[in-house]
């Protein structure tokens, strides 16, 4: 009687083409929905920075101002001495792109020793820097809320 316990080369071969096939369509999966999730995390960064400027306006009892600049992809805090607290730069793969501060004209969001939002509702627009991606916007409402909403070219918007 013969002892067959083992594998052949060709079963060894097979199973190792199967696993390879599979882990391949798997990866292309994996790589199709990476923009979409560093456009998520870079829009949950900056609702963070957002976050710390209102804490910190609460925390030192003043106005914290958030400047955004769309040339460089940069958003700094503020104190109420002119001084910057912090300074964040946007991933190089995600673009800044269309701010709504107090005024129409304005880059800049006021967050009062309250933590409230001066003035009217203000909104930051970021997109992947290559089209065909939805857009997220970081939506600061007056009374202090924020929220993070995704819009389509579509017209169809969803909030988080």
């Amino acid at each position: 009687m013969k002892d067959n316990r083992g594998v052949t080369l060709v079963e060894m071969l097979t199973a190792l083409a199967i696993l390879a096939i599979l882990s391949a369509a798997g990866g292309v999966g994996l790589l199709r929905g990476m923009p979409e999730r560093r456009m998520m995390s870079a829009a949950r960064d900056l609702y963070c920075d957002l976050r710390k400027a209102q804490s910190r306006a609460i925390a030192a009892g003043e106005t914290v101002t958030v400047n955004f600049s769309l040339e460089k992809n940069i958003l700094s805090l503020v104190d109420a001495g002119g001084q910057t607290v912090s300074e964040t730069r946007l991933p190089g793969f995600i673009d800044l792109c269309e701010i709504k501060g107090d005024r129409d004209d304005d880059r800049r969001f006021y967050f009062n020793s309250r933590g409230i939002k001066t003035g009217v509702s203000g909104s930051v627009w970021i997109r992947y820097h290559k089209p065909g991606y939805d857009w997220r916007q970081v939506l600061v409402r007056s009374s202090g809320s924020m929220a993070i909403r995704r819009s389509s070219d579509s017209g169809k918007t969803w909030e988080y």
